[in-house]
């Protein structure tokens, strides 16, 4: 790293040579020299992304354009239990867990080699065979020419999410049989819409 004239910085690649008389002694040294420091910055900046997404929470891979594994993040390794070594040059496909039909993916490969941005939820099979639900984005990354060359996909653990959801319906199923074994009624007013609503057993006794 060098300092011009200008007081900016800048990062400078040499190389050099020897030139030596017939008994060895150095007559002259040559070389050349030239400014790096673009590439530098462009070598900072990825290291600088990499570090950004391996810290990310949400697991985040990268295919190429046949969709085999180029890249994953440690937060992958933590959802799938797939190392980055396992994954490497695998489909994601060695996560299916056969919930989802073949319209499901054959919606997902249209969507994003048609240049758009896929994203919905599905049910996914850890490496122990476990399944869990996730909630997935994927990018199509294109090259300078503007073709299609990756997919970047950034996965979200929502598993706990969706067990709360379930265990929420089942409780306000439950309440919703007791009370019309019951004969019991329910009614509800919207103050600020001013709004009402009633169950059938409510609605019977009027």
């Amino acid at each position: 790293r060098t300092v011009w004239p200008d007081g900016s910085l800048h990062w400078l690649e040499a190389r050099s040579r020897g030139i030596y008389a017939p008994d060895g002694r150095l007559l002259r040294v040559s070389g050349t020299s030239m400014d790096i420091s673009e590439r530098k910055q462009g070598e900072e900046r990825d290291r600088l992304l990499t570090s950004a997404l391996d810290a990310s929470a949400n697991a985040v891979i990268l295919t190429d354009r046949q969709g085999c594994i180029e890249w994953a993040n440690p937060a992958f390794t933590n959802l799938t239990g797939y190392s980055l070594s396992e994954a490497l040059g695998q489909n994601p496909r060695l996560l299916k867990s056969g919930k989802q039909d073949v319209d499901f993916y054959r919606d997902l490969w249209d969507t994003i080699v048609a240049g758009a941005t896929w994203h919905r939820e599905l049910v996914n099979r850890r490496k122990d065979g476990s399944l869990y639900t996730e909630e997935m984005m994927i990018t199509p990354v294109r090259d300078a020419t503007g073709e299609i060359a990756h997919f970047v996909a950034i996965k979200q653990d929502v598993t706990a999410r969706k067990e709360t959801e379930a265990a929420l319906h089942a409780g306000e199923e439950r309440n919703r049989l007791a009370l019309a074994a019951a004969s019991m009624g329910t009614w509800d007013f919207d103050v600020i819409n001013n709004v009402h609503s009633w169950s059938a057993e409510t609605e019977a006794l009027h």
